[in-house]
C-alpha cells in the first residue's frame, strides 16, 4: 500500500478538494417570476424555474426570496413564441416546425433598485434561443413536444442568462 501511495504521488495525482457549500460572502440573487407577454399559458413559470435550476446548478449565487437580503434583483418578461414551419409532408402537413424563445432580463444592484434608479439590461438579442420539434397531426402529441421543445430552449436560455449576468453585469 505504501508503494502504491509512494507512486502515486510521484507521478502527478493528487487529492481534489470539494468545494463544498457557498461561501456566506457570495452574492445574493432574487429571482422573481417573470412576466409573460407570450400567448403560451404558463410559459412565464417555465422559464423562471430554468433560471433558478440554472443559477442553482452553477452555485456562483446564493438564491434568496427576502428582498432585504438580497444584493442582486432579476427581473424580466418572456417574449412572443415564434413558430415556424420547417418541413412539410407530401400531402401539406407540418412535419417539422422551429420554436423561438426570447427572453428580455433586467438585473440591477438591489440598493439601487430601492433608490429608483434603472437596472442594467440584458441585451434581448443574446437571450434569444430555437428548438426544432416534430409535429403531428395527433393533437396532444403536438401539444407534447411543443411544450418539451419550450422547456429544452427555456433551459438554454437560463445558461446563456446566467452567462451574461456573470459576463456582464456582475463579473
Amino acid at each position: 500500500v505504501l508503494a502504491i501511495a509512494l507512486a502515486a504521488s510521484g507521478c502527478g495525482y493528487t487529492l481534489v478538494r470539494h468545494a463544498g457549500p457557498l461561501a456566506d460572502d457570495a452574492p445574493r440573487m432574487l429571482l422573481r417570476t417573470l412576466d409573460n407577454d407570450s400567448t403560451e399559458p404558463g410559459l412565464e413559470r417555465i422559464v423562471s424555474e430554468a433560471l433558478r435550476r440554472e443559477w442553482l446548478r452553477r452555485g456562483r449565487y446564493r438564491l434568496v426570496a427576502d428582498p432585504d437580503a438580497a444584493d442582486w434583483l432579476l427581473t424580466g418578461r418572456v417574449l412572443p413564441v415564434q413558430v415556424r414551419t420547417d418541413t412539410l409532408s407530401p400531402v401539406v402537413l407540418a412535419v417539422e416546425q422551429t420554436l423561438t424563445l426570447g427572453v428580455e432580463l433586467t438585473v440591477a444592484p438591489l440598493r439601487a433598485r430601492k433608490e429608483g434608479a434603472a437596472g442594467a439590461a440584458l441585451p434581448t438579442a443574446t437571450l434569444r434561443e430555437s428548438e426544432i420539434f416534430f409535429s403531428s397531426p395527433d393533437l396532444e402529441v403536438g401539444r407534447k413536444n411543443r411544450r418539451e421543445a419550450m422547456m429544452r430552449v427555456a433551459a438554454l436560455v437560463a445558461e446563456r442568462a446566467h452567462d451574461a449576468v456573470d459576463q456582464e453585469i456582475a463579473p
